[in-house]
């Protein structure tokens, strides 16, 4: 299925699963950092911040995708209190480009690094079927980090497993990588074995700190360029 064709029924999937929701009595139990809610009657989705005040609304299906959210954990609650802040950022490690121009980045740590060429998207193991489209004005909202010229390394964010070991890391700061501690540490954090990258072994990277558990930095969007 094209990247085009995915995100249309993505987007209708977005649409009609919010839409079933809208009619869901209010959630009396009050909305905490990290959690997914909605008004009464209204298909829009935010994620909290962890301010606990401030929401970042979803604007479209590929950025809730790019979490692996389910609409089962949505909340329908009185949002008059809250404050709205930008939009929520795509998952750091995730791939981003928009209708409107054919330039594809890698997402990393709230900013966005353009990809060279296709040859380097390539050389890099990546896949176009695995592109979040979205507008270009979501685009622009981004920072952008340094341009990405070569396949010597991938980016903060992205998982990752040698062809000759059954391990899965997750890149981290500096070319490091955190090992999970249990397939449970995986899961808490929302990740899916879909998004792990094999690559060469030749692409080496130190040990950095254990994921063994939920971390809100790794599971929670902030809003575009790091804002409230």
């Amino acid at each position: 299925m094209s990247t085009m064709r995915q995100f249309f029924v993505g987007t209708l999937a977005f649409v009609m699963a919010v839409t079933a929701l809208a009619g869901v009595g209010i959630n009396t139990a009050s909305a905490a950092a990290g959690d997914l809610v909605k008004a009464e009657m209204s298909s829009t989705v935010y994620v909290v911040d962890a301010d606990g005040v401030t929401l970042h609304l979803f604007p479209n299906a590929a950025i809730f995708e790019s979490w692996n959210y389910s609409f089962d954990n949505v909340k329908t609650v009185d949002l008059s209190s809250y404050t709205m802040g930008s939009a929520a950022e795509a998952r750091s490690g995730s791939l981003l480009k928009s209708f409107e121009k054919p330039d594809v980045y890698y997402v990393e740590d709230g900013t966005l690094r353009p990809i060279i060429s296709e040859t380097v998207f390539y050389a890099l193991g990546l896949d176009f079927n695995d592109v979040f489209e979205t507008s270009q004005a979501f685009v622009d909202q981004y920072p952008m980090g340094a341009m990405i010229d070569n396949a010597n390394w991938h980016v903060k964010g992205q998982l990752i497993k040698y062809a000759s070991d059954p391990a899965v890391f997750l890149i981290g700061d500096n070319n490091t990588y955190r090992a999970f501690q249990s397939e449970s540490a995986f899961y808490a954090n929302r990740f899916s074995f879909d998004d792990v990258l094999t690559i060469p072994d030749t692409e080496v990277y130190t040990a950095g700190p254990m994921v063994t558990g939920f971390e809100h930095g790794l599971s929670t969007p902030m809003g575009v360029g790091g804002s409230s």
